[in-house]
């Protein structure tokens, strides 16, 4: 029978400099010191890690080392022997140089009791400098979050709290054989199975520190590895019991997180890697895209990253480092068709080396043209004018709507209402009136968006920095279609100097 409530688990490898401060966040807990533990297992460090983690006996309750005679090479092997030593009902991973909130494992374990939750995480805190997952907490406490809603296949580090019962009913292990990615092949693998997930936003629970020695140059690990981690996510999606749609649309965002974190691009076109490291990668992304991703489903793929899949399944790598090097030649005029999933244009090249002929989406090559001309709001009448398209679609006539977002309720108002002077330029003239309907609803700050439609492709912006003139916006008394009075404020923002009203009372 589980006793305590939580295990924290922190594997340490010459961490004798910041392992302090990752135990002095424990020591600090609101959570009573009987009712957690802390298990450092010590990969062979040579240096004074262990005596900095002896000092801390008379200050956590229920502290326990673990050492180990010979190095791992990596935090999957002492985790594993963390999760077989522990007690609690819950287990908690903390890296060796980061810490908690000090009320982080009180508030973890309440929410995972409240919500029966095999999976709790909160949010993260970047120190130093770090960049850490922020969408997934944008909506507020969500104590039965949804993977692909909520975003989770972009927070896939262990830095969270799993269930005991789930971790025994899958026999869930970092993968030791895993060179790259087991942090992934573990949560992802979690997150498959919960019977849920809880996301707490409401306070800072996991502070991430970034160090110097994190500057380091992209690491190199053999191609027949680099996807050993990923096949077998790849293989959980396929024999879950997860409906079949929902399944494929995981597949499709775990793949498009997957290239988008890879760094297949820097080993396939950097200088840093050798011609015959970069096609080891290639045979082997050839086997790993032919057998995931369908060609029905490359639609769905990141149009920055297709063109990779599709030189990897069908053609060679000398194929692929042709059309990259020329790539940026591509101009509107070679634009064949536009449809909901993109710009496509037909390359063809051949010669004696090497040829292919693909319909490649190139959307991600076209890049934006934006120039606002005339900006107004003047007795209740907003005028908004300019140019906005895409490089690639100056040849295709455009249709645009202008959207007031409101920024913490999401609620939108759309208008279609405009005259075009000039293809690809928009002219609206709106009665302000129109988005005052009431109190609840128009209270507020509003963002100004535009969308732009040429023939089904879409394409939507923040608006209002692109102008060359600084127009006078002057705050306005405005009645209501509620008839009630509502100043509105029009300002630019700070520091992305985009268009935005502040809606109040009076």
């Amino acid at each position: 029978m589980l006793l305590l409530k939580i295990s924290v688990i922190i594997p340490v490898y010459n961490a004798e400099k910041h392992i302090s401060v990752a135990l002095d966040s424990l020591a600090c807990q609101t959570m009573k010191q009987s009712d957690f533990e802390v298990i450092c297992i010590d990969d062979a460090s040579s240096d004074n890690s262990l005596n900095v983690i002896e000092s801390f006996k008379n200050k956590i309750l229920n502290l326990r080392i673990i050492k180990r005679d010979v190095g791992s090479g990596g935090p999957m092997t002492p985790r594993n022997q963390g999760i077989e030593a522990s007690e609690g009902e819950y287990i908690a991973f903390l890296d060796n140089d980061d810490f908690y909130g000090e009320e982080t494992l009180e508030r973890f374990y309440e929410n995972a009791v409240k919500a029966d939750a095999d999976v709790v995480i909160g949010k993260y805190v970047g120190v130093n400098g770090r960049n850490v997952p922020q969408s997934q907490f944008t909506k507020g406490v969500n104590l039965s979050a949804d993977i692909l809603s909520t975003n989770l296949v972009y927070t896939l580090a262990p830095h969270k709290l799993f269930s005991k019962r789930l971790i025994n009913q899958l026999n869930l292990r970092f993968d030791p054989k895993a060179v790259v990615g087991e942090d992934q092949l573990f949560v992802m693998t979690a997150y498959i199975y919960a019977k849920n997930i809880a996301v707490l936003s409401d306070y800072e629970y996991y502070y991430v520190v970034k160090r110097g020695e994190e500057n380091l140059s992209l690491k190199q690990f053999p191609a027949n590895e680099f996807y050993h981690s990923f096949t077998l996510i790849m293989e959980e999606l396929k024999k879950n019991a997860i409906d079949f749609l929902y399944q494929k649309k995981l597949k499709i965002a775990f793949l498009n997180r997957f290239l988008k974190a890879s760094r297949l691009r820097s080993i396939f076109f950097s200088k840093r890697f050798s011609r015959e490291t970069k096609i080891d990668y290639f045979n082997a992304s050839k086997t790993f895209f032919n057998n995931y991703i369908s060609q029905e489903e490359l639609s769905s793929i990141n149009p920055e990253f297709q063109f990779i899949v599709v030189f990897c399944q069908k053609y060679t790598f000398d194929d692929l480092t042709h059309f990259y090097n020329n790539m940026n030649k591509i101009t509107s005029k070679d634009v064949m068709a536009v449809n909901k999933d993109g710009i496509y244009s037909q390359q063809k090249y051949f010669d004696k080396k090497h040829s292919y002929d693909e319909s490649l989406n190139v959307s991600f090559l076209s890049k934006d043209i934006i120039n606002i001309t005339n900006i107004s709001l003047d007795k209740g009448q907003f005028v908004f004018e300019g140019l906005f398209t895409q490089t690639l679609l100056i040849n295709h006539i455009t249709q645009y709507t202008l959207i007031m977002r409101h920024r913490e309720k999401k609620i939108e108002k759309r208008y279609n209402d405009y005259i075009v002077p000039n293809e690809n330029q928009f002219s609206f003239k709106i009665d302000f009136k129109s988005l005052l309907l009431s109190k609840e609803i128009a209270l507020g700050i509003w963002d100004v968006f535009i969308k732009a439609s040429a023939d089904d492709y879409s394409f939507e912006r923040r608006i209002g920095n692109q102008r060359n003139f600084q127009p006078t916006l002057i705050k306005s008394k405005i009645v209501g279609l509620d008839g009630n009075v509502y100043s509105v404020e029009p300002y630019f923002t700070k520091p992305y100097d985009n268009l935005s009203f502040n809606i109040k009372v009076g």
